[in-house]
């Protein structure tokens, strides 16, 4: 019997078990990395899209958007309460998607939709006026991603630190337009005065006219935001240049 080879069997598979271990410890920790890097590349508006898809009372449809995009624009639905206003807040809605498609920029409309609201509801369908509001957003033409604000982890998320520049806190309810970069940074806060759009923005007291005769009041935000999403996308581009 040779010693030498008696020896070195056992020695081999302890020299394997040892290349696979670090192998192994490689491959997960590369994979952690990779994963922390992708999820940091997403943003916190992408993630918390795809985190809540399948949780139907905070993201009340299935949404096609573009999780690239640079700047979220975020509407308030809030006159929604009856089967006609309803149809009068988000008929043009799918138009204007459409429009922002390869801009860089991303539309997320939400409402407050809450349990006194879905009671309401139930004691006022016999009448046939009041509306179903998760139904009707789930049957939206438009496909962008549409919240429900009443939860705190989409309040928490979409209007982190919003205010007025003079240090007053902004709920969702208002403004109801607004920009934010992909990591919920607010770019801008958009206002309807008479037929003019005024937006400001976060590092100063002054607003500037950015659309000076609206075509359609009740669609004032299509002109809001055709009319400012390249600058915004340069603006959210260099903010996180800085960072």
């Amino acid at each position: 019997m040779n010693p030498t080879r008696q020896t070195s069997l056992p020695l081999r598979i302890f020299r394997s078990f040892i290349l696979i271990s670090v192998s192994l410890i490689f491959c997960l920790g590369c994979h952690a990395i990779g994963k922390s890097e992708k999820n940091k590349k997403q943003g916190v508006i992408p993630a918390l899209i795809e985190k809540n898809r399948q949780k139907k009372d905070v993201l009340l449809n299935a949404p096609q958007y573009n999780d690239k995009a640079k700047v979220y624009y975020l509407h308030y639905l809030s006159n929604i309460y009856s089967n006609a206003d309803f149809t009068r807040a988000t008929s043009y809605l799918a138009g204007l998607h459409q429009k922002m498609q390869g801009s860089g920029a991303e539309l997320i409309l939400y409402v407050n939709y809450t349990r006194e609201d879905a009671a309401r509801y139930q004691k006022a369908r016999k009448f046939g006026s009041a509306t179903n509001i998760p139904r009707r957003c789930r049957q939206l033409d438009v496909k962008c991603p549409i919240f429900n604000a009443d939860k705190q982890n989409v309040r928490d998320a979409l209007f982190r630190n919003h205010k007025s520049p003079y240090g007053a806190a902004y709920t969702f309810s208002y403004p109801h337009l607004r920009a934010i970069d992909a990591n919920g940074k607010v770019l801008a806060y958009f206002m309807l005065s008479g037929r003019s759009v005024r937006m400001m923005q976060p590092h100063t007291r002054f607003s500037r006219l950015v659309v000076r005769d609206v075509q359609n009041e009740t669609e004032w935000i299509t002109d809001a935001i055709l009319a400012t999403h390249s600058f915004l996308i340069k603006e959210a581009e260099a903010a996180r240049d800085e960072d």
